[in-house]
């Protein structure tokens, strides 16, 4: 049987192998007839290889014969008539257009002089600047080959993209009229197809389509499409979308609707659930809620179903009303329960001690839900209540559906009788509550979710406007105003929505607009005034003379509207949430528009323009090569500082705190500021502007600062204008800083010690004026952040006045290139800041902003922006030429014959205000004055204006290094203040009672709680302490938590700011943003301007410093030496090379080293600009903390900060170590070794000392191995470090041993000093070079580390 078998498969292999020898075989064959015998190829080639070809392109057109190669049959290239279909065969002459006209097509008629086909050889020719008569096909064929291939064909089209144009009427859409829909397109080609959308409802059916084009399809169409539609709510606030597809392209354009649709319910349940047992899963608190909708937005009010009470009456009784706005036109009204608050009114607001009682309660809190709620939706009409009653989540589930137009919603749990008096009672108390209104002022303010006071934020404070009542009777005569006028309120609310886009603050009239649909007359086609004394209530008019008098017909309020919102000033106020601060601006707006200045504020205004121009001229021609960006175009910002000033002296503001760029800086402090002229004269001739004797490198003349005196009418306000460097904007965060820290010193609002609720503010004290560019303003990033720390506690100052001067172009770029947005203000509507636009050549109509912006600032506290826009007179700088980029703009501006002081004088001159002459009397004492201090200049001993006022006692640190006894006494050190709140009991057993055992027992003190032992001390001396950046009340790490948070009510407690009854000095904890230039920015403004301040600004992880990178530079490591502002600022960067990765495991303390001017071959002393540590033990640091206030001079100190040395069971510090007498060690020791036996010795900084000791250990090396640590390394401890060499007579081998890699960490700032200072050349042991600070693959990182310790004991 096998064998058989095996029989079978041979047969069976042998017939395969001659099967295949046969298949190939004659392959082979079939491949050599094939070749012989075979018909050529055609190929038709278009170029661009695309069946719809751009008009105006290049198109190339080609027919060949492939295939064989040898043969010299000729192929031909024929145009195919997309008309007739016929066939013509493409010749030279053809496209020369030669020939009989009927055998020609029409395309090649007119092509004589071969404008447009070119014969490029044969059957090739080309078609320059295709149209769209050029659509055709092609055809290549080969008529004579012997065997004639399969002809090739190809067609194209030339395309011509057009956008829809749309049009919807009327302008001002109303629900239930018909609306005209239209969408058209002209001259386009190719049409594919059509689609109309609302509200992704294809509409294309209900209305009529009609394309005209010729019978072939060849040129191009017009497409139309029109409809009459009903109109509908649901389109409000949707777009109309038409949509045309044009061969490959999909065109489409969009038009948003606006909708007037009567108000209605969304979503209004008449029987809502409430659990009065339990919290909501997403609330804190109870709620019932009503979704409505309407255009204009309708009022809403809730009524006690029993009592007919607004439920604003209740406020205090613990119910709330909050409002939502969700998309197209619908809000939320949430009303909220405080069940404890209730409970409280049902006990007179006593405590209850009866659990009996407390029992009632509960059903005291049901019974009121289940009385029910009467919800009126817009109080003019009737049609929309509802009756909402509330029952606890235990009852029946059946919700009832919502209807809106039924008078009244079923009533439950009661009968018909009495629903009927019940509803009839409430009808006639509608009658009485129509128009009162209530609304509260919309804090946006951020606050903690606790209603505790804690330092740096109080939330009792008074934070509404005095006048709050007469600003919310305002607001209910102007709404019960508006529904009985609503066309003069639908075009007042126009104006003021959109009458900014129509101002004409640009004094260059670069771009004029002279309408736009939003104020198109037939958008208001229905105009009526319906009651003329109700009509006073809409806008702010003083009817004072006849140009005021009250309009009586559209015209006349079109008029006044363009005059108070479209001329060289308007204001931008929609987008802000609050309906008082809206109605306030735009009321007080318009008034301020009829403002007529006192002639004694009108010649002021004109004198400081004039000697801002004299100034700049003045500084032209003594130094014809300055680059001094003048103010020139720019002289009406002197308006603005000049009132600021002034009503900040008269409201009783102490202090001004300016930050301000390059542009008319100078002008401003000579000017204005009584900066000595001879000082800025000495500065340009090259000369010091600070004395000699005071070691400082200066900054360049647009860089000058000063702090000064200024009295208006016997009123006193101190103004700083503080240091800028040439990074824009990176001084704004600082001046609000500064700003901050001028209120803590003055106890100005949330640092006020007053508990009581009294009139006091924040911000009364201090005001911060921020001036800007228009270019920076829109493009740098440390705007919005600090936009986002204006309104958060601990950061807030109570609002700031911006101004920026808009020179409508950045270096050379111009606006358009400059930003994406319309204005370069809108970083402001972030946090709802008004904007106010302002000619820069209308000094009065500045006068009016800065008005404005000063009165809304003092009654709201929130920020405000002014936007004068203007020019600048000679470019970026007064040695460029503005007209290689832009020609247009200096053309305008070099045509100008009247600069704007002179303009202004001349006005007044005219108007007789100013006498012709007055001025130059004035004007000449300034230019004399201006001579005689530059006669000075080179005699002037200019004096240094540091160490002043506050700073007095202090000094600029010495050459030599000095130590300070950081001690403290033992007894105060172990005072306990114990945390009497409810915190949580994880803290308090690992945090609260473990500290208190070790400082008990005066051993093993940890990290964090020796720092709580260097705050502690600190401020039983008086000191303050601001801790700030993110997560810094817990710690990165969860080691700090110096803000504990009551786990019942979220109140928190900061035990060290109760340490005694008459304590002085606070810790204000500040979590901060996520942001790292603006709160870095900040918190060094806070230290330098008090030196009672410790102020700590602590990274998430070391390298994070890097984002605010600019501070560090332009600041914190070189402001002494330009600008002799001394900081105490400390900065913890947490560190350590634990295999976290390349972002979380380096503070790169090679680049603060590289900053340092710490000498490479000499001896430092306390003068280096930085100190910078890396201390090893919890004592060393609690010594560094105490160093920087005891001191008598103050320093940036860069801290390496632990990561898992913040638990490390050998790092730890006894009590003694902190007693009085003793101080911060630049260098320890190795106490461990006996000197004498020593013939190696490690060098070491930071927690890599506790992985060599452990290795030491592990080796047995402890005999000959000693291990010494660097804690300072800047100033270098070379003293210090000469001792301790001293000590190991016997040792050879000298190593520096860091964890980083080569190019990183200390070791090329720590090899040249060994050297050169101290003759001992480091061996070096360490990870090698690498690019990144850390590996992020754990067994490199492993290998790295065993690697590393071989270099150091082998």
């Amino acid at each position: 049987m096998i064998e058989t078998l095996m029989k079978i498969n041979s047969i069976m292999y042998h017939c395969s192998i001659i099967y295949s020898s046969c298949y190939f075989l004659l392959t082979f064959l079939f491949f050599l007839i094939h070749r012989t015998y075979a018909a050529p190829s055609l190929k038709l080639t278009i170029s661009p290889d695309n069946k719809y070809i751009d008009r105006d392109s290049e198109i190339s057109i080609s027919c060949e014969l492939r295939d064989p190669a040898d043969s010299e049959d000729k192929p031909v290239l024929y145009y195919v008539d997309p008309r007739t279909k016929k066939r013509t065969a493409v010749t030279r002459a053809l496209l020369n257009g030669k020939g009989e006209k009927q055998d020609i097509p029409d395309l090649f008629l007119n092509n004589q002089d071969r404008e447009r086909y070119k014969y490029e050889g044969k059957n090739r020719i080309k078609i320059i600047k295709a149209q769209l008569i050029d659509r055709a096909a092609y055809e290549c064929e080969c008529p004579d080959c012997a065997i004639p291939p399969t002809k090739d064909r190809k067609e194209f089209f030339v395309t011509k993209y057009v956008d829809p144009i749309l049009s919807v009427t009327p302008n001002q859409l109303v629900e239930g009229d018909k609306a005209t829909l239209r969408c058209q397109v002209d001259e386009f080609y190719p049409f594919t197809s059509l689609e109309i959308l609302i509200h992704h409802h294809t509409m294309k059916d209900k209305g009529e389509m009609q394309i005209v084009n010729d019978s072939k399809n060849v040129f191009g169409h017009n497409l139309k499409w029109n409809a009459s539609i009903p109109v509908q709510a649901d389109w409000h606030e949707h777009t109309f979308q038409c949509i045309v597809k044009q061969g490959e392209q999909t065109r489409r354009n969009e038009k948003k609707l606006s909708v007037l649709f009567s108000p209605r319910f969304s979503v209004c349940h008449e029987k809502q659930h409430i659990d009065h047992e339990k919290n909501d899963e997403t609330n804190t608190e109870p709620k019932i809620e009503c979704s409505y909708t309407g255009n204009p937005k309708p009022q809403i009010e809730w009524y006690k179903a029993n009592n007919e009470k607004l439920i604003d009456d209740y406020n205090k009784g613990g119910i709330s009303i909050k409002e939502e706005s969700e998309p197209f036109g619908v809000y939320k009204s949430i009303v909220k329960f405080d069940r404890q608050k209730l409970a409280e009114v049902k006990n007179g607001f006593k405590a209850v001690a009866d659990p009996n009682e407390v029992d009632s309660n509960k059903n005291y809190f049901q019974k009121l839900i289940n009385q029910g709620f009467l919800v009126r939706l817009n109080p003019n009409n009737l049609t929309k209540i509802i009756t909402i009653v509330a029952t606890e989540k235990e009852a029946a589930n059946k919700q009832f559906g919502n209807n809106g137009h039924l008078l009244l919603a079923r009533l439950n749990y009661l009968c018909l009788l009495g629903s009927l008096l019940l509803f009839f009672k409430i009808f006639m108390k509608y009658f009485q509550l129509l128009f009162r209104i209530n609304p509260l002022h919309k804090n946006i303010y951020r606050s903690y979710k606790h209603q505790t006071k804690i330092f740096g934020y109080n939330p009792n404070l008074k934070n509404t406007p005095s006048n709050i009542e007469e600003i919310q009777t305002n607001l209910t005569r102007y709404n019960k105003s508006r529904c009985s006028n609503p066309s003069v309120s639908l075009l007042i609310d126009a104006y003021r929505k959109h009458g900014h886009q129509l101002a004409k603050t640009d004094p260059l009239e670069l771009a004029v607009k002279s309408t736009i649909p939003e104020l198109d007359d037939n958008i208001f086609p229905q105009f009526t005034i319906n009651n003329s004394e109700d009509v006073k209530n809409l806008i702010g008019l003083t009817i004072s003379d006849e140009e005021d008098k009250l309009p009586s017909n559209k015209q006349e309020w079109i008029q006044l509207l363009q005059k108070r919102y479209c001329d060289k000033i308007s204001i931008e106020l929609e987008y802000i949430e609050s309906d008082i601060e809206r109605l306030w601006l735009a009321r007080r707006f318009e008034e301020l528009r009829t403002l007529k200045l006192e002639p004694t504020l009108q010649q002021r205004i004109a004198e400081h323009m004039l000697k801002c121009e004299v100034f700049d001229q003045f500084l032209g021609a003594k130094f014809t090569t300055l680059k001094r960006y003048s103010g020139e175009g720019a002289e009406g910002m002197m308006a603005f500082f000049d009132l600021c000033f002034d009503k900040s002296a008269q409201s009783g503001v102490e202090n001004v705190v300016v930050c301000m760029p390059h542009r008319g800086r100078n002008n401003l402090l000579v000017c204005m500021l009584n900066y000595p002229a001879a000082v800025m004269f000495r500065k340009i001739k090259g000369k010091r502007e600070f004395p000699a004797d005071v070691k400082s490198t200066g900054d360049v003349l647009s860089h000058l600062y000063t702090s000064t005196d200024l009295d208006y009418n016997g009123k006193n306000v101190h103004v700083s204008l503080i240091p800028n460097p040439s990074h824009l904007e990176a001084n704004n965060p600082v001046a609000v800083g500064k700003a901050r820290s001028k209120q803590l010193s003055l106890k100005d609002g949330h640092y006020s010690s007053n508990d009581k609720n009294d009139e006091t503010r924040h911000g009364d004290k201090v005001l911060c004026i921020q001036v800007h560019g228009d270019a920076s303003f829109a493009g740098q990033g440390i705007i919005p952040e600090t936009f986002q720390l204006s309104h958060l506690p601990n950061y807030s100052v109570g609002g700031s006045i911006h101004l920026v001067t808009n020179n409508q172009i950045g270096y050379t770029t111009p606006q358009n290139l400059a930003r994406s947005s319309r204005y370069c203000t809108d970083f402001g509507k972030i946090v709802n800041c008004p904007v106010i636009h302002v000619n820069g050549h209308r000094p009065e109509e500045i006068v009016q902003a800065t008005q404005l912006a000063y009165e809304y600032r003092s009654l709201f506290r929130k920020d405000i922006i002014i936007d004068m826009v203007c020019y600048r007179r000679w470019g970026h700088n007064e040695l460029d030429d503005p007209t290689f980029t832009n020609p247009s703009m200096y053309k305008k501006i070099n045509e100008a014959t009247m600069s704007p002081a002179s303009h202004y004088l001349q006005s007044l001159i005219d108007s007789t205000i100013v006498k012709k002459g007055t001025m130059d009397k004035k004007i000449k004492t300034f230019r004399d004055m201006l001579e005689e201090q530059y006669a000075q200049a080179d005699t002037y001993q200019p004096k240094a204006p540091h160490l002043e006022r506050q700073w007095s006692g202090f000094i600029q640190a010495k050459p030599n290094c000095t130590q300070w006894n950081t001690g403290f006494n033992l007894s105060l050190l172990k005072f306990e203040t114990l945390s009497k709140k409810q915190i949580h009991p994880t803290i308090e057993r690992a945090h609260v009672l473990k500290r208190k055992q070790r400082i008990d027992t005066e051993i093993g003190l940890d990290w964090s709680t020796c720092e709580a032992l260097a705050f502690g001390s600190l401020l039983l001396q008086g000191y303050n302490i601001r801790i700030s950046g993110q997560d810094v009340g817990r710690g990165t790490f969860s080691q700090r938590h110096c803000m504990l948070v009551n786990q019942q009510n979220d109140d928190v407690y900061v035990p060290l700011n109760s340490l005694y009854e008459k304590q002085t000095g606070f810790l204000e904890v500040c979590n901060s943003i996520l942001s790292e230039e603006a709160v870095l920015g900040f918190d060094y403004g806070f230290s330098i301007d008090n030196p009672n301040n410790l102020v700590i600004w602590e990274a998430q992880f070391g390298d994070f410093y890097n984002g605010a990178q600019i501070i560090i530079d332009t600041y914190i490591s070189s402001g002494e030496l330009k600008f002799l502002t001394q900081s105490g600022l400390t900065m913890l960067l947490p560190h350590g090379m634990d295999g976290a990765g390349p972002d979380h495991s380096s503070c790169h303390l090679e680049r603060f080293l590289q900053i340092t001017d710490s000498k490479e071959d000499g001896i430092d002393g306390d003068d280096v600009n930085m100190q910078i540590v890396n201390p090893t033990t919890p004592a060393q640091y609690f010594h560094l903390l105490r160093r920087q206030m005891i001191r008598n001079y103050r320093k940036p100190l860069i801290v390496a900060a632990p990561k898992l040395l913040l638990r490390h069971p050998e790092c730890i510090s006894s009590l003694k170590e902190m007693d009085e007498g003793t101080s911060f060690q630049r260098v320890l020791g190795d106490n461990q070794v006996a000197a004498d036996k020593v013939n190696r010795v490690l060098f070491v900084s930071g927690k890599h000392y506790y992985t060599l000791c452990d290795a030491r250990l592990k080796l047995k090396r402890q005999d000959n191995i000693a291990i010494v640590r660097l804690e300072e390394i800047c100033p270098f401890p070379a003293a210090d470090l000469r001792q301790e060499i001293k000590k190991y007579k016997n040792a050879t081998q000298f190593i520096w041993c860091q964890e980083e890699h080569r190019n990183q960490g200390l070791w090329t700032f720590i090899s040249a000093r060994f050297e050169n200072i101290l003759g001992v050349k480091l061996k070096y042991a360490g990870r090698q070079v690498l690019g990144t600070p850390a590996v992020a693959i754990n067994e490199i990182h492993l290998q790295e580390c065993e690697q590393i310790l071989k270099m150091a004991f082998e």
